[in-house]
């Protein structure tokens, strides 16, 4: 049984898709983890709640959906390691995103 909770606000499905996986692995047993997109919408006001916020670019678009009581945790990202090796090969201007896909 959960005793917290909180609510994940990302910009588009994939992002919510990705963290709230990573969110899953890390805290999963301890908190249930409600998650929208603004890509899919997002289906009501929130009051009394934390609220992690995936980007700081969305702070004006999920507004109108953070209530009274809400504490609001802004992500900061980091890189990922997990394709870091492969910046090392990229041809010259390659753009990195081709080779992470």
């Amino acid at each position: 049984m959960y005793t917290k909770e909180l609510i994940l606000l990302t910009g588009t499905t994939e992002t919510r898709k990705t963290l709230v996986n990573q969110l899953q692995e890390v805290i999963g047993d301890f908190v249930r983890i409600h998650h929208f997109s603004i890509e899919e919408g997002i289906p009501h006001v929130f009051s009394n709640q934390l609220i992690i916020l995936s980007t700081s670019i969305i702070e004006e678009e999920t507004a109108p959906y953070i209530g009274s009581g809400c504490k609001v945790v802004v992500a900061k990202r980091t890189v990922n390691f997990e394709h870091i090796d492969k910046l090392l090969f990229l041809g010259y201007r390659q753009q990195s995103a081709d080779f992470v896909r």
